[in-house]
């Protein structure tokens, strides 16, 4: 986009950055989120940014405002949340409401996938240079769940706009679910392209391999998997930035969910919903 005042531009050593005045017809003042303000060279701004929130500000001195502290919310007994989701969902989590609410959308989305974007078709396709139909099945399955938030697949979509951008997205999928490397390889070289991409988030580094797998790799919802970690005495490791090791946290959280559920006589029917009950319990405490 034709980058004016006011633009969000992102700049490869100061992050993220609002232009807000003009130093002469060569150059724009930048207000970088983390660095300050800087003069910089209008030709050598090529990405596009964002704030870190849809609330963000600058102060009065152009450097980011601070956020008050928020008070840290009490842990949630797994009891608790057990409870919490009872009473919206009283046949558990093999009811018919729960099915129809949370199970069966996500297990048609994982269907889709499997026959779109499987080891042999996304194989085929990528030898076929056909990389726009790699970045159409994938956009078309992001919109198949409300998993990822808005903003969070508008990136994702944006960084999908160039043949590059689609060539490499292509290829990193298919390293990451199909390759022969170790998983934590794949996993943090997959986080490399989404970072090229813009588009690097806990929810987008997770969505595709949760689908590929019928669930089994987890789904990251930072706030809901914080909370979820804490009902069953799991240390998370919670970083903003995707990581090898909070995922692999993620996974002992949801295999405790699931032991949990057992215990209670909650059996699950998919792995799926592991992932769904952690999202409905904490939204019914909530409430």
């Amino acid at each position: 986009m034709a980058h004016t005042i006011s633009t969000w531009i992102q700049h490869p050593a100061y992050g993220h950055g609002q232009i807000s005045g003009e130093h002469n017809e060569n150059f724009w003042v930048v207000r970088f989120v983390t660095a300050g303000e800087k003069t910089i060279l209008k030709t050598a701004i090529v990405l596009d940014g964002h704030p870190p929130s849809p609330e963000f500000k600058f102060n009065e001195k152009g450097l980011a405002a601070k956020a008050p502290k928020k008070t840290k919310a009490a842990a949630l007994s797994f009891e608790h949340l057990l409870e919490r989701f009872l009473a919206a969902y009283p046949d558990g989590v093999n009811g018919k409401l729960f099915d129809e609410d949370e199970r069966r959308y996500k297990a048609s989305a994982s269907e889709s996938f499997k026959s779109q974007l499987s080891e042999a078709e996304l194989k085929r396709l990528i030898e076929g240079s056909l990389f726009d139909e790699v970045s159409k099945r994938a956009l078309d399955l992001l919109k198949a769940t409300n998993l990822v938030f808005h903003i969070e697949g508008m990136r994702f979509r944006d960084g999908l706009k160039t043949d590059e951008g689609k060539k490499l997205f292509a290829n990193g999928l298919y390293d990451h679910l199909y390759g022969s490397a170790p998983e934590e390889e794949r996993f943090q070289n997959y986080l490399l392209v989404l970072r090229q991409l813009n588009a690097l988030s806990w929810p987008m580094a997770t969505y595709f391999q949760f689908l590929a797998s019928g669930g089994e790799a987890m789904f990251m919802k930072p706030t809901v998997s914080q909370r979820i970690a804490e009902s069953v005495n799991v240390a998370l490791n919670y970083k903003p930035e995707p990581n090898w090791l909070t995922y692999c946290q993620l996974l002992d959280v949801a295999k405790n969910v699931r032991r949990r559920l057992h215990e209670a006589g909650q059996e699950v029917h998919s792995a799926f919903d592991v992932q769904s009950f952690m999202w409905c319990a904490y939204d019914q405490s909530k409430k």
